[in-house]
């Protein structure tokens, strides 16, 4: 399957499984249906409708992406931080909400990596300094972070960033699996359902 191929798939598996909230809601008991509605509908506190589609549909267009990064406000005679904003700045959701959903989606459901760096803390630029992403062009060369901070008394400063990219090998499998559970649960349905009584002509003897 070409690139294009695959995003396609994950767009519409994201739409077909995914788009009722993620995590899915658990079914509620008649009398707490309504209860549980009204706090689907307040966010972060139940199951936000369509936000793994945007999610899902967001990794698409990316590979590997911080998960949260706020770049550095631009002051006058320092460099400019080119490091793109991390997936929760760009889709402008809480760092919070975004980090459980692709908790989910990687312990759950096996359709997203994540790795968790431990790096120094970029230390203010000179002027002229060009501040590149060494982060994630190390990850994907297999090599450690280069480490470019340190704290008033000269120690580098230890930060967690986590990267995340859709696993697409893994999300061809779930996909095949989902669809032969559905498969046999349906067959199963049929099976057990009650026999439907035939009906034959009395003229021409014909079934129907």
């Amino acid at each position: 399957m070409a690139q294009r191929d695959y995003q396609r798939l994950v767009k519409l598996v994201a739409r077909l499984f995914y788009a009722e909230g993620v995590p899915p809601p658990e079914e509620p008991l008649p009398d707490e249906e309504e209860q549980a509605f009204k706090s689907r509908k307040k966010g972060p506190a139940g199951p936000c409708l369509g936000l793994g589609v945007i999610v899902l549909d967001a990794l698409t267009r990316r590979e590997w992406v911080q998960e949260d990064y706020v770049p550095r406000p631009f002051v006058e005679g320092e460099a400019r931080d080119l490091k793109p904003p991390g997936l929760a700045q760009q889709l402008r959701l809480p760092p919070k909400l975004l980090r459980q959903t692709l908790r989910y989606f990687e312990s759950e459901e096996q359709l997203v990596r994540r790795e968790h760096r431990q790096e120094k803390a970029n230390r203010r630029k000179r002027p002229g300094d060009i501040v590149h992403d060494a982060a994630a062009e190390s990850m994907l060369a297999g090599q450690d972070a280069v480490a470019v901070a340190e704290d008033g008394d000269g120690a580098p400063k230890q930060h967690t960033h986590s990267y995340c990219c859709l696993d697409y090998p893994s999300f061809v499998d779930v996909v095949q699996l989902k669809l032969w559970m559905m498969r046999g649960e349906l067959k199963g349905a049929v099976e057990d359902a009650e026999p439907v009584a035939g009906y034959a002509c009395r003229s021409c003897g014909a079934p129907y």
